[in-house]
């Protein structure tokens, strides 16, 4: 391989690679800026590369709704099949938790929707709703 073709392949990180970056929550692009100035608030851009956020927050919508109807499925069924000893109790510990899972690891699966956002633009898929450069040329 010679040095060309590593470069190339340094320029474009593997899937896997920009998935762990968006459960890091950094820059799927970069992986060097935050994504968050605040708890689940994302920032405008990368203060590295540019790459906006804001912009794409809500092309994340589809799979936050699609993982927390996954999340919220599976504590069902635990609920259904589990027993405890103290029936109430027991289901009052399961909601709880369930309900920590689902607000805790928010900002994690927000990050891992923004990377299968970066990748599906990198592919040459745009799923971008909102376009400004468009819309200055229009």
């Amino acid at each position: 391989m010679n040095k060309a073709e590593r470069s190339a392949n340094r320029a474009q990180p593997a899937f896997a690679e920009i998935l762990v970056r968006g459960m890091r929550m950094r820059c799927p692009r970069c992986s060097r800026g935050r994504l968050y100035d605040r708890w689940n608030v994302f920032k405008k851009a990368c203060e590295y590369c540019g790459y906006g956020f804001e912009e794409r927050e809500g092309n994340c919508w589809f799979f936050l709704y699609s993982t927390t109807a996954a999340l919220t499925g599976i504590f069902i069924i635990l609920i259904l099949l589990w027993k405890p000893g103290n029936l109430f109790l027991g289901r009052l510990v399961l909601g709880v938790a369930s309900i920590c899972i689902i607000v805790f690891t928010l900002p994690v699966r927000k990050g891992v929707a923004l990377a299968l956002e970066f990748l599906s633009e990198q592919k040459g898929g745009t799923i971008l709703l909102y376009d400004d450069e468009k819309d200055l040329h229009s």
